[in-house]
């Protein structure tokens, strides 16, 4: 496989295009797991996801990564302490499986390190097996068990430092 020549760029909420292309990777992706793999806490409409998306990029930093121009992942982050946290990462689904959703982990790494974090974490639904194996291959260890109102998370984490 050639090496993935990944550009990344931080998005402000007043960026309009730029939010509607991570609602857009968000979207597609929920739809994606609600086909393939049967789970729902994603498969919501477009409008929905655009506030969401934007309600998180005023409270989180919001990434997108491309290749040239093209957007083909998102990620948010937010420091708490001395963890990095980050939350939906999301893969165009077509281009799923190449080592865009690890270079997107190595990003947040780097990231974390370069602020002095401790360790980075996110939760991840329980029932996406996917991802929690997809962590776990890149080196997070399941950390504890999150309840909300309708799901139970898995929290995850990996020392950086």
């Amino acid at each position: 496989m050639a090496k993935l020549d990944l550009t990344f760029r931080k998005i402000k909420w007043y960026q309009i295009r730029f939010i509607s292309e991570a609602s857009r990777i968000v979207y597609r992706c929920g739809k994606n797991m609600a086909r393939q793999e049967g789970l729902y806490h994603w498969d919501k409409s477009f409008f929905l996801i655009i506030c969401i998306v934007m309600y998180a990029a005023c409270r989180w930093q919001l990434y997108i990564a491309f290749i040239q121009k093209r957007p083909v992942a998102t990620f948010q982050t937010q420091i708490k302490g001395q963890s990095f946290h980050f939350q939906k990462l999301a893969v165009t689904p077509q281009l799923e499986h190449r080592g865009i959703g690890a270079i997107c982990l190595q990003k947040m790494e780097t990231m974390a390190k370069a602020l002095n974090c401790r360790d980075i974490r996110l939760e991840v639904y329980d029932k996406s097996e996917g991802a929690i194996s997809f962590y776990e291959k890149n080196g997070y260890s399941r950390l504890g068990v999150i309840y909300t109102r309708k799901y139970r998370e898995y929290q995850m984490g990996k020392k950086v430092r």
